[in-house]
């Protein structure tokens, strides 16, 4: 298997190369993001949130109760205050834009999972993510 060497970033003080998986899962296991409004929206409230905490976005999949993210942080990024804008923003503008999910009080399930991928190589990360159903790649 041929692995791709991952790119070391620099700031004036530091190199590093801090890699995380993201999971978010919706209330229940709804299925709100079959619609495609919902996938929009929850990719474009991503962008702008990782643009506003210093998060690079590797890798999107979304499937219908969940979304996978392969995120690249600084080492002084909070990946909680990404997380937090991101199911916060996404929950209210979803509900929003889509009426019919108004009703619900709560979009995203209140927990996460967020795994750091130092103990498997990007590649197989990337690979898993890719199999996860809809897929976005911004590099």
């Amino acid at each position: 298997m041929k692995f791709r060497r991952i790119a070391l970033r620099k700031k004036s003080h530091c190199v590093y190369a801090i890699f995380f998986h993201l999971v978010i899962v919706t209330k229940y296991r709804h299925g709100f993001l079959k619609e495609p409004a919902a996938r929009r929206i929850l990719w474009e409230v991503a962008k702008k949130s990782a643009e506003e905490t210093e998060i690079i976005i590797k890798e999107v999949a979304m499937e219908k109760d969940h979304a996978h993210f392969l995120l690249e942080a600084t080492p002084q990024t909070k990946v909680t205050t990404f997380i937090k804008l991101l199911k916060g923003r996404s929950s209210f503008l979803i509900r929003k834009a889509l009426p019919a999910l108004a009703k619900h009080r709560a979009f995203w399930s209140p927990s996460f999972c967020l795994l750091s991928t130092g103990g498997a190589p990007i590649d197989i990360i990337r690979k898993y993510i890719e199999k996860q159903g809809i897929r976005d790649t911004e590099d």
